[in-house]
């Protein structure tokens, strides 16, 4: 694992030497790595295609996309390995999506998941689930925002879940040109299996001393209608080398009940052309 993540590193370091100062971008593509208590190591390359130039100059540049209030296209892949002891060998993920913003401040958000989960050797069944997405969201101005969100997850295992939404996010302006951003989200899952019927929220605060660096903190609880609750609390930090050029570490503890489930760290380097 620290050999994957020295050799992330170094890659980022070459394209430091390359990458150029710009204020404005049209692409973005990076990779990230995640751990999960060293039992599941996820890779995760991404891209996206902004419709116009971005201007990087309103704020924070981690958030440059979401103050021009620019169309996008991204796509993203996920390959997750587990141990011999998992009933899992491996998971493939596909996303696609894209966010269709209109003059008015109207966004229309469409997007398809594709996963796939293979067994372990000694369990040859695979798993294929299709997620389509819909979201309704709209700029209350160039630092509010407020969406809607609904998706149904099918499975070939005849499994169904229909997923309903609603989440915010608020750029606070302070003086000398640092910002407060505020995200919560509300989310209600509805399950074939009532088993696996849950609410959740999702509160993270994220504060931006200078243009080029950010600090997060965040808190989700999920409750279950027949399970133990889930709790998760996280923190992170982005820093930008460069216009062009970003590197991004987050981690965060779930319990469930008064079990530690999971501790997971996530690594990410990218860049913007």
């Amino acid at each position: 694992m620290k050999h994957t993540i020295l050799v992330t590193a170094l890659c980022a370091g070459a394209l430091a030497s390359s990458a150029a100062s710009a204020s404005t971008f049209q692409h973005q593509a990076g990779l990230s790595l995640s751990d999960n208590d060293s039992y599941s190591i996820s890779l995760s390359p991404f891209y996206t295609y902004y419709l116009n130039p971005v201007d990087d100059s309103h704020g924070p540049l981690e958030m440059a996309g979401f103050l021009n209030q620019t169309s996008s296209v991204r796509v993203r892949f996920k390959q997750t390995d587990y141990p011999s002891s998992s009933q899992y060998n491996e998971n493939y993920d596909w996303r696609f999506y894209g966010d269709f913003i209109f003059d008015n401040g109207l966004n229309i958000g469409l997007g398809l998941n594709k996963s796939y989960w293979n067994y372990s050797a000694s369990n040859s069944i695979s798993l294929d689930v299709t997620t389509p997405t819909v979201d309704i969201g709209y700029y209350l101005d160039e630092y509010r925002y407020i969406n809607f969100g609904l998706s149904q997850m099918t499975s070939s295992e005849d499994q169904k879940m229909d997923t309903y939404s609603v989440s915010g996010i608020y750029m606070m302006p302070l003086e000398q040109g640092r910002f407060i951003k505020f995200n919560a989200d509300l989310e209600v899952n509805d399950h074939i299996r009532s088993y696996w019927d849950s609410k959740s929220i999702d509160l993270e605060m994220t504060y931006y001393p200078q243009h080029d660096l950010g600090f997060s903190a965040g808190f989700s609880h999920e409750q279950f209608d027949e399970q133990n609750n889930r709790s998760t609390y996280s923190f992170g930090s982005n820093y930008f080398f460069n216009p062009s050029l970003y590197a991004s570490l987050d981690m965060s503890m779930a319990m469930q009940g008064s079990e530690n489930w999971s501790n997971k760290q996530t690594l990410q380097v990218g860049a913007r052309f």
